[in-house]
Order: C-alpha cells, then structure tokens, then sequence
C-alpha cells in the first residue's frame, strides 16, 4: 500500500507539478468523491483543472453560511467599525450571535421565535435592523444593534447593545448619510449636530479641532456638562445650541461671526460667559432665564440688540464691556434694564 501510494504521490508530481501535488495531497480529505481520488484527476481532467477546483471548493457547511451572507449587506467598513444591514433573519441570526438580542433568536427562554420577533418589530416599529461591529471593543460587548423607528428613521431609532441593554448611543461610532445619528458625538461635513452626552469622566467638553459649526441644538438639555471648550475654527453657533444645559462657563472664540436665538435660554447654573470680537449681535432670548448669570465679557463692539435677551436675568449679573463708548448702544440698553456695566480695561463702573 505505502508501494502504491508513493507511486501515486509520483504520478501526480510528474502530471500536476510538485507545489500542486503537495497541496492535493494535504487537503484530499475533505474533497468529496471522486474529486478526491488521484485516477479521476489523471484520466478525466487537468491539472488547471485540479487547481481551480482546490481553490474554489467550499464545504457545504460554507455554502449554507453564504447562503445566510445573502441576507446582509455591508454599508460600511472602516478597518475598525463594520456596520450591517441584515435584510432576513438568517443574517440578523448570524450577525447577532452571542448577543441577547430576541430578533437574533438568542433571547433566553425564547430560543426558536427569532424569526417571529423579527418579522413582528419590522413590521410595526422599525425601518430595518442594522448590526454595528466595533472590532476595537472587548469580544462581547462589541455589537450594537440600530433599529431606526417607523415614525421618523432619520431622527430617532432604538440601540441596543450585545448584553441587550437599550442605550442612547454608541461610543464613537461613525456617522453615516441616510442614517440615524448613533455616536456620542455627531459630526457631519465639519458640522457639530449633536452631543448625546458627556464623558462620563470629564465635565468638560472640546469640540474637536476642524469643527466649523455648531448646529442648531447640539447641547440642548444636556447634563453634566459643566464648559464646552470652542476651538478657532468654529465660525458659526446655531440657534439653542446650549439651551437648558447644564454648562456653567462658556468662551466664544473671536473667530465666531454668527449666533442663533436663544444661545443659552434656560441655563439655570449658567455663571460666566465671554464673547468674541466678532459677535456683533446680542439675539433673542440670548440669555432668557439664566437665573444664576454672574458676569459676561463683551469684546466685540454690539450693533443689534434682539427681543428680551436678559429676562429672568438676575439684576446682580456685571457686563465687563470692552470699548464702552463704541458700545453705546449696549451700555445704555444694559444701564435701562438695570445691570452694574464696567469697562473691561480700566475696571470703572460706567
């Protein structure tokens, strides 16, 4: 038999080739008949032939794992983060393995209604199911799934992570179009959208360098945030951006040109702010209601004035004005409504 087998092995180097030879011979076994015989090779085919096959060859435990693959389509793939759309059950399965998740058919005490959870959710609540990896992240607690709601996808959708546990985002996630925001922090063609909420470690908040707006609401009643840190580049505020936050101190850089209404409206614990050179508007509703306002430092020279910016202001709150006498218009409208007006450069009370 060895005799018989060396003459095989011969045979099959002198026809294929030693490397193909060697890679037949290591990996027959799991090739089914006769496409792991040597004399079917040798009388009815190639050696091209052979090595296409080799290479090609899927075991029928692969084929049905494909056949699972079908159901899923990868819309994003980074290096880090891998993001999913699983169309069918099969792919939900797949992807969510090793989660609690009920539509991956691995909720204990549910086993075998996966497919039933996940016809019965898509068809009343959500949009679709999307599986985000994070191959950074601990084995276990590195998938979350998005399912964006029926009522409004593109604003609002329901995650939960691998522990089956609803949370309001996803640690930096990437932010993708068409999609609802799910990071922590969303950014958007050098937009600062939204911050769903602090570091848990830090009460400070630094908006990245690069950022050149912050949009509409991007704090809005955000706790436990204490100062939000504005890099140079950042040209334009949008409007209740910091509204109802906790935040307590705030520097708008001289770089920002343009603010919306009611930047700070209801920042109760709200105690100093500086603003820019280039403010050169105090709006609407600026600093409604920020009952336990201490002071504010006003660089720029202010030539529009909008609708009530200090009601519910405390009267004790002191403007330290640069240029008081370019700042007329200012001074006078703070001296009207009550308010202890200093000049910033000489200290003296105006």
């Amino acid at each position: 038999m060895e005799r018989l087998l060396e003459y095989n092995r011969k045979d099959l180097r002198n026809w294929a080739g030693e490397e193909l030879a060697a890679k037949f011979f290591e990996t027959r076994s799991k090739y089914p008949a006769p496409y792991n015989n040597l004399d079917y090779w040798i009388n009815n085919g190639t050696p091209e032939e052979l090595s296409t096959y080799m290479n090609n060859y899927k075991s029928n435990n692969q084929k049905r794992k494909e056949v699972v693959v079908e159901g899923a389509e990868k819309i994003y793939d980074d290096g880090r983060w891998t993001v999913v759309l699983c169309k069918t059950y099969p792919a939900m399965a797949l992807y969510g393995k090793g989660t609690r998740w009920c539509i991956a058919g691995n909720y204990p005490g549910h086993e075998g209604r996966g497919q039933e959870y996940f016809d019965s959710y898509k068809q009343s609540r959500y949009t679709n199911y999307y599986v985000y990896i994070d191959k950074e992240a601990p084995e276990g607690n590195n998938k979350w799934c998005v399912c964006p709601l029926k009522s409004n996808p593109l604003d609002e959708c329901d995650i939960w992570n691998a522990p089956d546990r609803t949370v309001p985002c996803i640690p930096n996630a990437p932010t993708l179009p068409n999609m609802p925001p799910v990071s922590n922090i969303v950014i958007l063609d050098n937009v600062l959208l939204k911050l769903k909420q602090a570091d848990d470690n830090s009460t400070v908040f630094n908006v990245p360098e690069g950022v050149e707006a912050i949009g509409r609401k991007a704090f809005v009643d955000l706790r436990n945030l204490d100062e939000v840190k504005i890099p140079n580049s950042v040209k334009s505020i949008g409007s209740g951006a910091f509204a109802s936050s906790s935040i307590k101190t705030a520097v708008i850089p001289d770089s920002v040109t343009q603010i919306g209404t009611a930047l700070f409206g209801l920042c109760e614990i709200l105690k100093t702010v500086s603003l820019g050179t280039g403010i050169t508007s105090i709006n609407k509703n600026m600093f409604a209601f920020c009952s336990g306002l201490d002071s504010v430092i006003v660089n720029g020279i202010i030539e529009n004035i909008g609708q009530t910016p200090f009601d519910g202001v405390n009267k004790n709150c002191t403007f330290y004005v640069r240029n008081p006498y370019r700042n007329r218009k200012l001074v006078d409208y703070l001296n009207d409504q009550g308010f202890t007006v200093v000049d910033a450069s000489t200290s003296e009370v105006i």
